[in-house]
């Protein structure tokens, strides 16, 4: 549109909203609609069928006889449109825009499009007149009548994809025309809506389709457009006349360029346009606008225009507003004519002109061209110099451009050679010169004048030649030149060459050959003489190669002629013809061989040979006749010959001496024919013949064969037995050989079977029997006989079954069988099984259905009926599921129909559609506004607004309505809600108060900013705090609130929690942790979702959340906490994130170095986002804790729970989710980077690994599954995880030196504890299996302390391996675990007490002490005391023995009380009781030093064993000897049990004595060496002691390492076990 248009616009917009206030809008603004009406499809954006009208409608100049009303609010000339998206005009569719939107009726129920055409009728006729009022109103057509009409109304219709389907427009269009105008009436009986979503705002008007007539009502596409009820053109609120007959424009000027030789103006007239509208005046206006100023003037159609484009505008507007525009551009364009450059150029050739071409001049600044030229491209120039002008004509104004360029022709080209001579050879027989003439050149030249002509002549030897044509040549080459020169100087040159060549002729050596086969001639063949000298031949001879030649001598002679100078070249050679070829031999007979059937001669005759010679005279032939017996044969060709062979031979000698032999064989053959043995065949299947094969007799002593017989393989033959005979004849000597044998057919074919019935399954309904029928089969045999059958029916219960094809049956299987018998004995068998089954239809449950919130009807699915017994269905039902039901009750019912016995099963179920009230806000007088959510019918629903959480009504609603059902067609219907009372105010509200308030969205962020407040710096929180908070976060995760303020305050929370348990160093239990955890993720979702974005920052926390373009993704897209730039080079602090930020980069390249961690999307996010249907927009949020706090654990998944090691967060934990898709078992990684904090050792960098929280049922732990070291710098560690959680790094801080090479022995140091402590299990159990099993090495205080010590030993061993790991972070299963490790480490060491006090006994004192019982003494207190220490430890610290990262008694008082003083208490008791026992011993004298030595230290190896000394390994496990201790303590404490096993089982020769006869036992027969036991051999050390003053020597028996009195003997010997 152009300035003048906006301007008309603008004052048109002025005078309807003017007229719009004082325009009043009556109730009847709509024309009747509804009864008879038609209405378009209830679907989304189409358009109705034809409207075709009697009359053609006027449009702006288009006549129209199809209209088509579409949903949209448009109606459409021609052609239907879906359009749904409006458009700024002008488009190429002929529409009326009466309220062109997005609209979608197919989500209501009560709006609708309907129309209605009109023929003008008596009977219609006040409607017409209604019609015509409103034209003659806003026009002067008062004597307008229309004759058609068209009516059609948009009735409360909602927007596309709008949640409230109550707010609707409605609004209508009136067309009328009689034929030769139109009118439209728009009346808009209320607007409540303008836009569809995020879509343009609705347009107003009309378009004509021809890109210059249309109009749009001021405001339309923008909001303002909603106000159209409330405007008019015409006076009357909310209607609208427009009419659509176009205005004639006549003589409207086209665009025009005038071309200018400069920049000064150009005069330019033209005729004014003529506007003439049918009936209403035209107002027309004018403007004249131009880059630069430009005189033009309206009436007179003239003005002067300066270079470049001026636009001349004519505005016609007729009273109803409609503008008519008639443009043209006058453009002045700078032109000028360009001529090419001078030309030089060459005469053609041959010639003395030259044609010239030329490009035509470059016209600049026009497009046409109509040049005129003194000369044109392509003419012929002669030699010299002239001029070509050009003229370029502008008939628009008379200017002329002109340009000239010169032509040169210049001449260059050398004179023409005519009849130039060729080069020429000239042969010679010597070296004599021979003469030659040609005829000389004739130059010419182009120019037309006579040219000067030069001769030379140049050979090797002296040559007389002349210019004229003719000289003497020597032998060699000789060079003639001819030149000419032309007046210009161009020259050109005629040269040729004489050749003289010295040429002979030399024949082949003279022939000699034989006459060729079977003749008196012989052809012969010669190379053709050598011409040396010359190249072509053209001989002549007496003979030519190849010729018949008779025997005998001649002579062959040849001639070469050369015709340039008539020379003749001769030569000879002679040809011998000799004949040695022996006589040749006619129907020499071929060798044959005879037949004999015994061994008696045979006669036999033949044709003798012909001899003939190749010379014509006669052959002596002499005849001969070779046998090995005695034969009789004869020249002329007879003889008698016996078996074997006979060589006949005929020779002919000719006159030459020349021999030949026809040599042939006569053999005589003893012969034979053997028939096949006799042949027994079955009959063919179904046939009583049998078609039978043999092998055809053997002929023996001859090759070929020509049987005849009386029948031949492969015949049919009867049932029966018949004699075959074959016939050998032999031509040669009509010898007949004969043989025969028997040929037996038997039958032995069962009876065929003709329908046989299938088998056949019979539904019942109940367990009945069932009549079935069938036809029987039919029994054939292939002899052509009677088949005899029988009949068998048998099933698993009684039925009656006959053989004539019917029965009785009972449910189960019953087999039916026929069986025939043929004559022969054959049999064949029919057998099938009708099967009864009973069969039930089993229809689903009762069930509900709510519909959708406002909703009367829905649409219900359900699963199809259970048909038992049957595997194929063809249900039949009273509806279909998924089909649409009204609020109540339904039945259906469904069939299923078996055809086969036309059985009918029927099952019904019911089901309830439930209505719910829609959501709704209500405003009460105390209360104020009220948020009333989806509530189901009949029940009473809450409102979002609940108590605060200072009453003691906390969370309950602060009002209740009640949605209340009602009849068809209402169905429910909301009640006044009633106020509900919050109880009275609490002075005091602690967390524990709140874990039970329900959080809905009206108080969530109350409740969050509860916990902010709880959990502040300066409040404390418990472990039972921790949990309560946990279960409210999760409380308020459930709410659904995205409330930004939520999920700051949540934030804050976690953020508190953290803070206050490092300040209490009591860390959230893990299960809390988890939950916390999963809580935030949750909340940050929620408000991602609403919001699109989150940003916050704590200390310890922060989240960054994002909305892009998933486009934006594809190079990387990344998060990464940065320092922020207002910290300058301040590294944040260790579990603090203080003056680091978030930040996102949608390329990873531009990520910094130095970051604290970040994370990077995969590659192929895009294609998940497909995958997860969500192509809008990727949502992904990024949360970063600054340690470990919320994640603690001992457990690493994939250490199997054996993982020892106490390992800790390297850094900050991130985490990583993305909307819409689920990030598992990616293909492209999600990366992620960590910054290694200062607090890492160099050493512990290299246990560093990558790992994700793994959320459990209980807890939460970290597992590398599925993630990979993927690179690691000094200060940055790269992991790849195939998909999202919350991710760290781990290493190992369980403080163990390095060796120098870097290795950690800490794996050794654990492998070591494990396979020792197996082993240890495997040793003790052995030796308690062994000492338990033989009842002499049970019995003695020592051994039964022995026993028991054992056995605490080895319960010790499996609880720990068992337990210690796989027991951790379980709660009360840890704890049992690390009390019971507890308990038997304070057993074993009382029993290894108890032992060291039996030895010091036994050992030291003199005189041993008997104390009664005292073995349930020791029990007692061996047993009971550990478990007295136990219960007070457990009553007083419990949660000491919870750990994650092993189950036994942490670190702290309770480990120092209750484990390492019991323990520093016995080994202090035993390492006294070791030094005074082992001085007692140093005083027993051996035979030897060795052996003294030896004794020596096995008494001290298993003293020590007994008594827990390497325990002391443990308690000097301190500083630098750390590592060297911890090994020595894993060494022998992890095999003490195998030492035992060692000293006191496997290595003591009393056992191996008692176990001796049992391994004899299991050896059975083979020979098992077990040791033997000398009673008089001496197994113990003795010591000598003196007891009280006496000098006798007592001596006892010391078993193991314990001594025992032995009651036999009042003497006391002190001695111990050889190790």
């Amino acid at each position: 549109m152009t300035r003048l248009l906006q301007i008309q616009v603008v004052v048109a917009i002025g005078l309807c909203v003017i007229a719009a206030v004082n325009a009043q809008q009556g109730d009847d603004i709509l024309f009747p609609f509804g009864l008879g009406d038609i209405s378009v499809s209830r679907r989304d954006d189409v358009y109705s069928d034809v409207i075709t009208p009697p009359i053609s409608v006027p449009f702006f100049g288009q006549s129209f006889s199809s209209l088509f009303v579409s949903t949209n609010g448009l109606i459409s000339f021609g052609g239907g449109t879906s359009e749904f998206s409006p458009r700024h005009f002008p488009w190429a569719i002929p529409i009326l825009a009466v309220f062109w939107s997005d609209i979608d009726i197919s989500t209501t129920t009560t709006g609708n499009v309907t129309y209605r055409p009109y023929v003008r009728t008596s009977d219609n006729e006040v409607i017409f007149e209604r019609g015509e009022a409103v034209v003659r109103q806003g026009s002067d057509q008062f004597g307008f009548r229309a004759s058609w009409m068209l009516i059609a109304t948009w009735y409360e219709v909602p927007a596309y994809s709008t949640n409230d389907t109550t707010i609707t427009n409605t609004f209508q269009a009136v067309l009328v025309t009689d034929g030769a105008q139109s009118f439209v009436i728009y009346n808009y009986k209320e607007i409540r809506w303008a836009a569809a979503g995020s879509q343009a705002t609705a347009q107003v008007g009309y378009n004509a389709g021809d890109g210059d007539t249309y109009h749009s009502v001021a405001g339309s596409l923008t909001d303002d457009i909603v106000n159209i009820d409330e405007r008019t053109n015409i006076g009357t609120r909310g209607r609208w006349l427009f009419s659509l007959s176009n205005s004639t424009i006549f003589g409207c000027p086209g665009d025009v360029i005038l071309p200018t030789r400069s920049s000064n103006p150009v005069l330019y007239s033209w005729i004014p346009p003529v506007f003439l509208n049918n009936s209403w005046p035209v107002d027309v206006e004018f403007d004249c606008s131009a880059t630069i100023d430009s005189d033009c003037q309206q009436q007179d159609g003239y003005g002067t225009f300066s270079v470049g484009d001026t636009e001349v505008m004519y505005i016609g507007t007729d009273t109803s507003g409609n503008q008519y525009f008639c443009n043209s551009t006058v453009t002045v364009t700078e032109v000028d004519l360009v001529c090419p450059l001078n030309v030089t150029i060459s005469t053609d050739p041959g010639s003395s002109t030259a044609r010239v071409n030329w490009q035509e001049p470059d016209l600049t600044g026009w497009d046409e061209t109509n040049f005129t030229s003194t000369a044109i491209s392509g003419e012929a120039f002669p030699i010299g110099s002239q001029r070509v002008t050009y003229h370029q004509w502008f008939g628009i104004n008379n200017l002329v451009l002109t340009c000239s360029f010169e032509v040169d022709v210049v001449d260059d080209e050398p004179p023409g050679i005519n009849g130039w001579p060729d080069d020429v050879i000239i042969p010679a027989a010597s070296t004599i010169p021979v003469p030659h003439s040609w005829v000389p050149p004739v130059f010419s030249d182009n120019s037309g004048q006579s040219v000067d002509v030069g001769f030379g002549c140049l050979a090797t030897v002296f040559n007389e030649c002349h210019q004229d044509g003719y000289g003497t040549f020597s032998a060699g080459d000789t060079e003639v030149m001819y030149f000419g020169t032309d007046t210009s100087g161009n020259q050109n040159f005629c040269n040729f060459t004489i050749t003289v060549k010295e040429v002979d002729l030399i024949c082949p050596l003279n022939v000699t050959i034989p006459t060729d086969p079977g003749s008196s001639t012989a052809i012969v063949y010669w190379q053709e003489p050598d011409l040396t000298g010359w190249d072509e031949t053209n001989f002549t001879s007496t003979a030519i190669s190849g010729e018949a030649f008779p025997i005998g001598l001649q002579r062959v002679t040849y001639q070469q002629w050369f015709g340039i100078n008539n020379l003749v070249l001769r030569c000879s050679f002679e040809v011998d013809v000799v004949d040695h070829k022996p006589p040749g031999i006619n129907s020499c007979p071929d060798d044959v061989i005879i037949p004999a059937a015994s061994t008696i001669p045979v006669p036999h005759s033949w044709a003798p040979p012909v001899f003939s010679d190749n010379s014509g005279q006669s052959v002596y032939v002499v005849f001969g006749c070779l046998a090995t017996v005695s034969n009789v044969c004869h020249q002329d060709g007879y003889g008698t010959f016996s078996v074997g062979d006979t060589e006949v031979m005929y020779k002919g000698t000719d006159a030459n001496g020349n021999g030949n032999f026809c040599n042939f064989t006569v053999t005589v053959k003893e012969v034979d024919l053997v028939c096949p043995l006799n042949l027994t065949v079955s009959t063919d299947p179904g046939s009583s013949t049998a078609r039978v094969n043999w092998q055809e007799p053997d002929l023996t002593g001859w090759d070929e064969t020509n049987f005849t017989s009386t029948a031949i393989s492969g015949e049919a033959f009867p049932i029966g037995s018949q004699s075959v005979t074959y016939q050998q004849w032999f031509g040669i000597n009509n010898l007949v050989l004969t043989c025969s044998f028997e040929v037996d057919v038997v039958d032995d074919e069962p009876p065929g079977i003709n329908g046989c019935p299938d088998d056949v399954i019979i539904p019942v309904r109940s367990i009945i029997t069932v009549y079935q029928s069938w036809a029987p089969p039919v029994f054939t045999d292939n002899s052509g006989q009677s088949v005899d059958v029988v009949f068998g029916c048998s099933a698993t219960v009684s039925n009656e079954c006959h053989q004539d094809g019917y029965g009785t049956f009972s449910v189960g299987d019953t087999k039916v069988m026929y069986k025939g018998t043929d004559t022969s004995g054959n049999q064949n068998f029919c057998n099938f099984t009708v099967t009864v089954r009973v069969v039930d239809l089993v229809c689903p449950t009762t069930f509900s259905v709510v519909a959708d919130p406002g909703l009367t009807s829905t649409r219900v699915n359900w699963q199809e009926p259970d048909l038992t017994g049957w595997d194929e269905t063809n249900f039949t039902s009273t509806a279909d599921s998924g089909d649409g039901f009204l609020i109540g009750e339904h039945e259906v019912t469904f069939h299923q129909w078996f055809g086969f016995n036309n059985l009918v099963l029927q099952c019904s179920f019911v089901f309830q559609v439930i209505g719910q009230c829609a959501p709704e806000v209500t405003e009460d007088a105390v209360l104020g506004t009220l948020f009333w959510p989806v509530t189901m019918a009949g029940l009473i629903a809450e409102s979002t607004e609940r108590c605060q959480l200072t009453t003691t009504n906390a969370g309950f609603p602060r009002a209740t309505r009640n949605c209340s059902t009602a009849p068809p067609p209402q169905y429910f219907y909301w009640k006044e809600h009633e106020i509900q009372s919050c109880g009275e105010a609490m002075k005091t509200v602690t967390v524990e108060d709140i874990v039970d308030v329900d959080v809905t969205e009206g108080n969530a962020e109350e409740v969050a900013e509860f916990l902010v407040n709880q959990t502040s710096s300066n409040s404390s929180s418990s472990e039972s705090d921790v949990e309560a908070i946990s279960q409210i976060l999760e409380n308020i995760v459930s709410a659904g609130s995205g409330d930004p303020e939520v999920t700051d305050a949540v934030i804050e929370t976690v953020s508190n929690v953290i803070i206050n348990a490092k300040e209490t160093q009591d860390s959230p239990d893990s299960k809390s942790s988890s939950a916390i955890i999963q809580s935030v993720e949750a909340q940050v979702s929620l408000t991602l979702q609403q919001e699109g974005e989150v940003s916050i920052q704590q200390d310890t926390i922060h989240v960054e959340a994002v909305s892009i373009d998933p486009i934006d993704a594809s190079n990387g897209f990344s998060f990464a906490s940065v320092q922020q730039e207002t910290a300058g080079s301040r590294s944040p602090q260790e579990g603090s994130l203080d003056g680091t930020e978030i930040k996102t980069f949608t390329n990873a390249s531009e990520i910094p170095n130095d970051v604290v961690a970040s994370i990077k999307l995969p590659a192929n996010i895009i294609y998940l986002l497909r995958q997860g249907n969500s192509t809008t927009s990727l949502q992904a949020s990024f949360i970063v804790y600054a340690d470990d706090t919320l994640f603690q654990t001992g457990v690493t998944e994939g250490s199997n729970g054996t993982n020892n090691a106490t390992t800790k967060v390297a850094g900050s934990i991130v985490s990583l989710a993305v909307e819409g898709v689920e990030l598992k078992n990616l293909t492209d990684p999600v990366v992620i980077d960590f910054k290694i904090l200062p607090s890492v050792s160099q050493e512990d960098v290299d246990t560093i690994k990558c790992v994700f929280w793994e959320f459990g049922e209980e807890s939460g732990f970290w597992s590398t599954e599925g993630c990979q070291l993927a690179e690691m710098t000094d200060d940055k560690v790269s992991c790849d995880c195939d998909h999202a959680t919350n991710f760290a790094i781990l290493v190992d801080v369980k403080g163990q030196k390095r060796r120098d090479d870097g290795l950690s022995f800490t794996p050794a140091l654990d492998l070591i504890s494990q396979v020792g402590g197996a082993l240890s299990v495997a040793a003790l159990a052995i030796t308690l299996v062994i000492y338990l099993s033989i009842s002499k090495l049970r019995t003695g205080k020592s051994r039964q302390i022995f026993i028991h010590f054992c056995f605490s030993l080895l319960m010790l061993y499996i609880v720990f391996l068992a337990g210690i790991d796989n027991g951790r972070g379980s709660g009360g299963w840890c704890v049992f675990v690390g009390a019971l490790i507890h308990y038997l480490s304070l057993t074993t060491l009382m029993w290894m007490a108890v032992e060291a006090r039996n030895m010091y006994v036994s050992t030291v004192k003199v005189f041993p002490e008997d104390t009664p019982r005292y073995m349930i003494k020791a029990g007692l207190l061996a047993w009971g005391s550990p478990l007295i220490v136990l219960t007070a430890t457990l009553a007083a610290a419990t949660e000491s023995y919870k750990h994650d990262d092993y189950c036994f008694i942490s670190p702290g008082l309770a480990m120092y009380l209750g484990l390492l003083t019991p323990i520093a208490l016995i080994l202090l008791h035993n390492v006294i009781t070791f030094i005074l026992v082992m001085r007692s011993l140093l005083k027993v004298k051996e035979a030897s030093r060795t052996e003294q030595i030896t004794k020596r230290l096995q008494n001290a190896v298993g003293i020590s064993a007994l008594m827990g000394l390497t325990w002391c390994f443990g308690f000097l496990a301190i500083e630098g000897a750390t590592f060297a201790f911890q090994l020595l303590f894993c060494v022998f404490n992890s095999l003490q049990g195998v030492v035992v096993f060692v000293m006191f089982c496997a290595r003591r020769e009393e056992v191996r004595a008692a176990v001796a006869p049992y391994l004899r036992r299991i050896c059975c027969c083979r020979v098992c060496q077990a040791p033997e036991f000398h009673p008089d051999r001496s197994y113990d050390l003795p010591t000598s002691q003196t007891a009280l003053g006496t000098s006798s020597i007592n001596t006892a028996s010391l078993d193991l390492s314990v001594s025992v009195a032995v009651e036999e003997s009042r003497e006391k010997y002190v001695s111990t076990e050889a190790l």
